[in-house]
């Protein structure tokens, strides 16, 4: 894992150091790929020729004494002609200071007629040096634009390869695991998707471009090139690309051109007219000979040419050297280099199949900076969301106050840190601590210290502060310097209601330490209390200017639909609940955050209670109608006295659900089994979820961050367990990992029967072939594998070398039963003070409830 954690970071700091340069190059390549055909159509009137009806051409002779006619200043290098009789001959000038290559200017064969230039021929010029060199020009020597081209070929080779490593799926002979592209992905699915399935399309031509576009950036890479394929090592290049017509420069003019025409008969009767294109180059002072190059009408390009020498006098013969193909691959590949770079190896096929790879590289581009700017507005959100403000910490360089907190799912912890900024506020230096990390040794040296603590389970502490329960509240110290005040979080609704608060604070008196004030208990996130425990705080440090804590806004949440996931389960019925995001708000969660919703009464059973207490139904209080204002409220067994705007009815307590889908679906899923009360009727929240609330409905929810579930900041395995409706979680997570390419994944999820009550499994299965999902155990009681705890232990030996290479357990699920058995199991597995210590480190978390 450390090696595939390194790997994915220099992949991406190359991706975004190289990426808009490769997306320039790519863009350039798949411009030039049918440069030629391009340039040709657009300027048809210039390539092509009416032919006469004689359809007698002018011999070349007579071409050359025309174009000298047009242009006496340029003299002619060379004579390009086509066996298609309406094409025009292409005549090249000498070379000259201002123009190495000379020019290229057209021709009409019968006419003698000068054609021009072909249009669009700068433009192209131009776009191949931005290929080659990105319009750097060389200085001193030293051409930075190509040093540059190649740094970035090289990039895109490791791009390439540490890519196909990094998104190799478990289960690597499935070709959908490789190939599939689900457009109906979102967000930062779809980006990872496009860059990973397309860049497995085009990995092959990449890789090849790229081995073949270094040929031309590095004189050590043409050399060891060389060397490899043909054992030999090439001779020093003087300049330009080979080729008949490539780095073509002509001795210096010493007189008249001697006439070519017994030459062009003579080529004539040797290939009895079967050739595609011709390059003849005129001779030079005594020169007794013309070379010819030719491409035959079956060569799949231009660069496959023959060439003869014809006796100027009788055109005979001279000497011939037809286009052979090397006798071994390597030296084929090497003779060839140029056509495997621009795809005329594989013929008009392969240019289309480099034109749309090389097109397609900006596209990587894109999609890299997406999910890199991504990946750090996540990063941004975490920090935000562990609230861990350092300028809290010591604004004198020493520490007046000790904040700590006892947090299951993040509101303790949050609560901390505003608790910190008043403190600090009153000038004395603040510092901020999990129970977890607080022992004897600094209880000692402490002379303040504030409480935040949460009570979970059955009147239990949170679970990473449960060694300070066993190896400081075990013991009695004496704590007489001490000054300390107490905040318990909980709900009434349960019998242990702040019972691990109350411990606290009664072991600090017992332990002879002074209370600031008598400690205070937060039912339900009461504002109130809060309020109360903010002003306290500020009396005690003495700050002037309180800005009091709120939780976050509740928003409206479009109902979209809920499908029930289990007809026919011996179970209660599970739904999947989805929202759609508030679009006028900036609403983003991570994986293992939750959904806290305003429940509704039954609108039914209100109805009849309006009409029972004989209420005016037209009446609206707050602002809103009688129905929807007692939906809200906690309803009396009896009728208030006065009249209903006096009532002074408790708001209903909101109700909390693990989240399970990321922002980049576009939606907000829940899975909700639905509870019912003695009497039969649907329970509060999940009665209102599945049964009331319509499609189109708004939903009065909030999300609120859970850092104690979130995922792990560093690349690791992980194990996730879960029962039930603890899928919600789990199935984030999952959605996480599968949108940074984390592949090592091991699921135990538990239900009742496989026939009724396998959620998701399309889904899980997918995930699996994926490679997500590296090892799946669906364990279904009723169908006789027992339930997920014995499932753990019985593969105990594989969750020791799992946490041994470092990874993670995450829970989600009940409480009762399943986490408690869990719990156990993992201690029975690993030992009590294992399970402790991945506690502390984050790597054993849970989302029960």
């Amino acid at each position: 894992m450390v090696v595939k954690n390194w790997t994915f970071q220099l992949h991406w700091f190359l991706g975004i150091t190289a990426g808009i340069v490769l997306g320039i190059i790519g863009v350039t390549g798949g411009m030039m790929s049918f440069e030629r055909q391009i340039m040709e159509w657009m300027s048809s009137d210039v390539v092509y020729v009416e032919v006469p009806a004689d359809g007698n051409r002018l011999t070349p002779d007579a071409i050359v004494s025309r174009f000298n006619e047009h242009r006496p200043d340029a003299g002619v290098q060379q004579l390009t002609l086509s066996s298609d009789p309406s094409r025009a001959v292409v005549v090249r000038t000498r070379s000259t200071p201002e123009s190495r290559r000379g020019e290229s200017l057209y021709l009409n064969p019968y006419s003698g007629e000068l054609l021009g230039k072909i249009r669009g021929e700068q433009f192209f010029r131009d776009v191949r040096s931005l290929h080659r060199w990105l319009l750097i020009p060389s200085g001193e020597g030293i051409n930075w634009g190509r040093h540059l081209t190649g740094f970035s070929t090289i990039a895109l080779v490791y791009l390439s390869l540490s890519g196909l490593y990094l998104r190799w799926p478990r289960r690597a002979l499935n070709w959908r695991a490789w190939l599939r592209l689900d457009f109906r992905l979102r967000g930062r699915s779809l980006y990872w998707s496009l860059h990973s399935v397309i860049g497995t399309w085009v990995l092959i031509v990449y890789l090849l471009l790229s081995f073949t576009g270094l040929y031309w950036s590095y004189s050590w890479y043409r050399t060891s090139m060389s060397w490899l394929l043909t054992g030999e090592v090439p001779e020093q290049r003087r300049g330009g690309g080979g080729g008949a017509r490539g780095g073509f420069t002509p001795p210096p003019e010493t007189g008249e051109v001697p006439s070519i025409d017994a030459a062009w008969s003579g080529f004539l009767r040797y290939s009895d007219g079967e050739y595609r294109t011709a390059f003849i180059s005129l001779p030079q002072g005594d020169a007794k000979a013309a070379e010819v190059f030719f491409v035959l009408p079956d060569a799949l390009h231009n660069r496959q040419s023959n060439q003869v020498a014809l006796d100027l006098q009788t055109g005979d013969m001279v000497r011939e050297r037809p286009y052979q193909q090397a006798d071994t691959l390597g030296k084929r590949i090497y003779q060839g280099v140029y056509d495997l770079h621009v795809g005329d190896w594989f013929g008009t096929t392969g240019r289309v199949v480099n034109m749309v790879a090389s097109l397609a590289m900006p596209l990587f581009m894109i999609t890299g900076f997406l999910l890199y700017f991504d990946r750090r507005r996540k990063k941004r959100e975490t920090r935000a969301a562990s609230a861990g403000a350092t300028q809290f910490v010591s604004a004198t360089g020493e520490v007046g106050y000790l904040v700590v907190y006892a947090s299951q799912t993040g509101t303790a912890e949050q609560l901390a840190w505003h608790t910190a900024s008043i403190l600090a506020s009153g000038g004395e230096g603040v510092d901020v601590k999990p129970l977890h990390e607080v022992d004897a040794a600094l209880l000692e040296k402490t002379d303040k210290l504030v409480l935040l603590l949460s009570t979970f389970g059955e009147g239990e502490a949170p679970d990473h502060a449960r060694s300070f329960v066993k190896k400081v509240m075990s013991q009695h110290y004496m704590l007489d310097h001490l000054q300390f005040a107490v905040l318990g979080l909980g709900d009434k609704r349960y019998p242990d209601y702040c019972v691990f608060a109350r411990e606290v604070n009664n072991w600090l008196l017992g332990c002879s330490a002074a209370p600031f004030f008598d400690a205070l208990e937060v039912d339900n996130g009461s504002i109130e209390t809060l309020q109360q425990w903010q002003t306290a705080i500020a009396d005690v440090c003495g700050a002037e200017h309180v800005e009091a804590w709120q939780a976050p806004d509740y928003d409206q949440w479009p109902l979209l639909d809920n499908t029930h996931l289990n007809p026919g389960s011996a179970g209660d019925p599970v739904y999947r609940v989805r929202f759609a995001i508030p679009q006028e708000q900036r609403i983003t969660w991570q994986a293992g955050d939750i959904l806290d919703i305003k429940p509704r009464h039954n609108p039914a059973v209100i109805a009849e209670l309006i009409a029972h207490w004989q209420l005016d139904a037209a009446a609206t209080v707050e602002g809103v109608s009688l129905a929807n204002w007692l939906q809200q409220k906690q309803l009396p067994a009896e009728k208030p006295a006065g009249d209903v705007s006096q009532w002074a009815l408790p708001d209903l307590p909101h109700r909390e659900y693990s989240i399970a889908s990321l922002p980049a679906s576009g939606v907000l899923e829940l899975v909700v089994r639905l509870a019912y009360l003695p009497d039969g009727k649907p329970g509060l929240g999940s009665g209102w979820l599945t049964q009331y609330l319509q499609p189109g409905e708004l939903l009065t929810a909030r999300v609120r961050t859970n850092p104690a579930f979130h995922a792990p900041e560093t690349v690791a395995p992980m194990l996730l367990v879960g029962a039930g409706t603890g899928i919600a979680g789990l199935r984030s997570h999952l959605h996480h990992r599968r949108d940074n390419s984390i592949n090592e994944t091991w699921l135990i999820f538990g239900e009742r029967n496989r026939q009724f009550d396998a959620i998701y499994d399309d889904e899980l299965q997918a995930l699996k072939t994926a490679g997500v999902l590296s090892r799946l155990d669906q364990v279904f009681s009723r169908d006789g594998d027992g339930y997920v705890q014995q499932r753990l232990l019985q593969e105990s030996a594989a969750v020791q070398e799992m946490i041994a290479r470092g990874a993670s357990i995450y829970v989600c699920g009940s409480l009762t039963g399943m986490g408690e058995g869990i719990h156990q199991v993992l201690i029975e597995i690993l030992g009590e003070e294992t399970v402790q210590q991945l506690t502390e480190q984050k790597r054993y978390c849970r989302d029960v409830y």
